[in-house]
């Protein structure tokens, strides 16, 4: 079992119990709440390639004129 300290993000690397994994660069957000949006912003201005799910159409299109 891993203990829920045993993973953290560190910087712009993944740690699983204490050992590098990988770089991240790819985030998958589900939801377009207002934080989701923020959150997806901050993402790509750090240069992640950002990919947010959202269900209803109305708001998809409110979010592509946001962005």
């Amino acid at each position: 079992m891993i203990d829920k300290n045993d993973w953290r993000l560190q910087g712009q690397e993944k740690y699983l119990a204490g050992k590098k994994k990988s770089t991240i660069k790819d985030v998958m957000i589900i939801g377009g709440s207002r934080t989701a949006i923020y959150l997806a912003n901050l993402l790509a201005l750090a240069g992640k390639n950002v990919i947010l799910v959202e269900k209803n159409r109305e708001k998809c299109n409110i979010i592509d004129d946001l962005c």
